[in-house]
């Protein structure tokens, strides 16, 4: 391949480059250490851009006020991290202020999903004060055949689940509160 100058503009492997440096093929960025492929911009109000093009999508990367951005042309705002907060958006550009993740949908489908993997399962809710809280799991299906399942931690600050506090059947719509097996529409175990 050739480097070319045309216009003030670089080109490898190109005769007729469209910008300061256009490459036609691969990049390889090394370094003995951190390889870093930097993206600038200098001029206030201006973003440091980048442009992932495939046959089908074309996404922008960049960061603005310091927010850092995923956009998918001609669509919306895929991820947002806010500079300010550290708060993330996921199909929105709107974050609501107190919450550190938002997650929308533009459609009908799942807002989010949680999906089983190995032994783990379900939502896990943590304490920071983990050594004086209980620890959660929302989770279907570990103890109850058909069962939806909130359960606490088997002791304060541990991350082992076994005995829900809450379960609904979903074969028949049970709610049971302190028991496995519901036998009533709302059954309560204890005093």
């Amino acid at each position: 391949e050739f480097v070319y100058v045309h216009n003030g503009r670089f080109g490898v492997g190109t005769q007729s480059p469209a910008h300061k440096l256009d490459v036609n093929g691969g990049i390889r960025n090394y370094a003995n250490g951190s390889a870093v492929l930097r993206t600038e911009s200098t001029a206030a109000g201006y973003g440091a851009y980048n442009k992932l093009i495939t046959t089908t999508n074309t996404y922008d990367l960049y960061a603005l006020n310091g927010d850092f951005k995923i956009d998918e042309n001609g669509v919306a705002t895929r991820l947002i991290i806010k500079d300010t907060t550290g708060n993330v958006g996921i199909g929105t550009a709107s974050l609501d202020a107190g919450a550190k993740l938002n997650v929308v949908s533009g459609s009908s489908a799942y807002t989010a999903q949680f999906s089983r993997h190995d032994a783990d399962d379900g939502l896990f809710l943590h304490s920071e004060a983990e050594a004086t809280h209980y620890n959660w799991l929302i989770s279907t299906q570990d103890n109850v055949d058909r069962g939806f399942e909130i359960t606490p931690s088997t002791g304060v600050g541990n991350r082992s689940f076994s005995t829900p506090a809450f379960v609904i059947k979903a074969d028949s719509g049970n709610v049971g509160i302190g028991t496995n097996s519901p036998a009533q529409k709302l059954h309560i175990e204890g005093n």
